[in-house]
């Protein structure tokens, strides 16, 4: 589509034009927001916007449906996906209603509608952009790697150092790796995708610009790497090499190269890092594999039970972390040191807390997403998306085996909106 046609396209749509400053206002700015004067600082005030962002997407949907601006009334989604969405909602209802606390329930509801409201708005918005967009999602998990490095090498970015120093050793370290988003976890599970996308477009062909998304792709993996953390790192390398598969040799070892003798460059350099390399590997030697994992498996275990004790619905949405202690402890064993909120291990927790019913339903929302790769390609956009679904999905698959990217805002604003996009322009055109 030429600059002229775009321009012509926004003064057609002024529904389309809502959703798409919308959209793109919560995928930069979510990333980002913090507050210094509440009781969480990072992951609460990005789920008031992530939900403000919703809000104002069924609005202007509503309005346009009420006026039919754009034709709203004849737009569908895919038939696939609105079967799965629909299915998502209905069975987070029923759970929601078996569970022994509804009304804690009922808000993983609203993140569920919050998410679809997000993925329709972008799928909406994405014939008239370009994959230049994808830039949006860009800037601001690189604003976060930056401000990560400042805080590793003690400059408090976001604490004062007043603060900081009346802290215990624990939440001073938790401080010091936080950057704009909590913990490195977080900070890993919102760049991993936008670092794929990146070298998705190093690795398309007949694109323009080559280089700068060549310096795109290496910055985002750098910030891969600084966030120390093994599994967003896993799942960038199968995310690649699932891109390996879907396009040639030629472009793609490179890109598998540069990754791996980054984090090698990096792991060497870096002792923090090297370190726990070093730790890490004594456990599992030593057999203390549950050390090995941060004490995670102490996590899986009792998702697993409650599935287990639950198969069929589950314990309820948003209840594993009330139901931990109940099936976390093992006779005869001392307890664990700490809670768990969250199972990190979306797979799991989603058994848990639906049942078989709500992950197959989980499994078929990344099956849309893989299955995108199939399909025609008529223009660039199209076969930027057909090429960049699968690896994404594959991507994600394998970082909520021991991460939780449901259950923050941040994560879901970006994968949303990139499921969505991808979508949109293998689709709608």
């Amino acid at each position: 589509m030429t600059r002229a046609r775009r321009a012509e396209a926004r003064e057609r749509h002024p529904l389309d034009r809502i959703l798409l400053y919308t959209v793109s206002a919560g995928a930069f700015l979510i990333p980002l927001v913090i507050s210094t004067s509440g009781f969480e600082t990072y992951r609460t005030p990005k789920l008031l916007l992530l939900r403000f962002e919703a809000i104002v997407a069924l609005a202007a949907f509503a309005i346009g449906w009420i006026w039919n601006w754009d034709a709203i009334r004849d737009w569908r989604p895919p038939r696939f996906d609105a079967i799965v969405a629909c299915a998502a909602i209905a069975w987070t209802v029923v759970t929601s209603l078996l569970s022994p606390y509804p009304s804690i329930s009922f808000a993983s509801l609203i993140t569920v509608v919050v998410g679809l409201v997000v993925y329709f708005a972008a799928m909406r918005i994405a014939p008239r952009v370009s994959t230049s967009w994808l830039y949006v999602l860009f800037v601001p998990v690189v604003v976060n790697a930056a401000v990560l490095l400042l805080q590793l090498n003690d400059y408090w970015v976001v604490a004062s150092l007043d603060d900081v120093n009346k802290m215990l050793p624990i939440d001073r370290q938790r401080v010091a790796e936080a950057a704009l988003l909590g913990n490195r976890d977080d900070i890993g599970t919102a760049i991993l995708i936008p670092a794929l996308l990146a070298w998705a477009l190093v690795m398309q062909r007949g694109v323009r610009r080559r280089w700068i998304h060549a310096i795109a792709a290496l910055v985002l993996t750098g910030a891969v790497i600084v966030t120390r953390t093994f599994t967003t790192f896993g799942a960038l390398l199968a995310g690649l090499v699932m891109l390996l598969a879907m396009k040639s040799w030629k472009r793609a070892v490179p890109a598998i190269a540069a990754v791996v003798l980054l984090a090698g460059a990096f792991a060497y350099f870096d002792a923090p890092m090297r370190n726990r390399i070093e730790h890490a590997m004594e456990n599992f030697r030593g057999g203390e594999v549950n050390e090995a994992s941060s004490g995670r498996l102490v996590s899986f275990r009792a998702a697993w039970h409650m599935f287990k004790d639950h198969p069929l619905t589950g314990v309820g949405p948003g209840r594993f972390g009330g139901e931990f202690f109940r099936y976390g402890l093992i006779p005869g064993q001392p307890g664990p040191s700490v809670g768990f909120g969250e199972a990190h291990n979306d797979h799991l927790q989603t058994l848990a807390e639906t049942g078989v019913a709500g992950y197959a339903i989980f499994l078929a929302a990344v099956a849309v997403l893989a299955l995108n790769a199939r399909g025609a390609r008529p223009d660039e956009r199209a076969a930027f998306a057909r090429d960049a679904s699968l690896p994404v999905a594959t991507a994600f698959f394998v970082s909520a085996l021991a991460q939780f990217p449901l259950q923050l805002a941040a994560p879901i604003v970006v994968y949303a909106t990139t499921a969505g996009l991808l979508r949109g322009w293998a689709v709608n055109e």
